[in-house]
């Protein structure tokens, strides 16, 4: 059975077609990113944490040099 949201167009074929490319699996933890002009973007919460933790690994390196 498709269930579709007919008021974003969006089916259940479509989410799961997301799932699988982009290797989403039930329980992961999803961060939010917004913008007015560009729209928004999911990301699993471990890649951006783990993106955080190098950004402010080489902030601490620029500030010691």
């Amino acid at each position: 059975i498709e269930v579709c949201d007919w008021s974003s167009d969006v089916c259940s074929s479509d989410l799961k077609a997301a799932r699988e490319t982009f290797e989403l699996n039930e329980g992961d933890r999803l961060v939010v990113l917004g913008d007015d002009a560009e729209g928004i973007a999911l990301v699993k919460a471990d890649v951006f944490e783990q993106r955080v933790q190098e950004a402010l690994k080489l902030s601490r390196q620029m500030t010691n040099e």
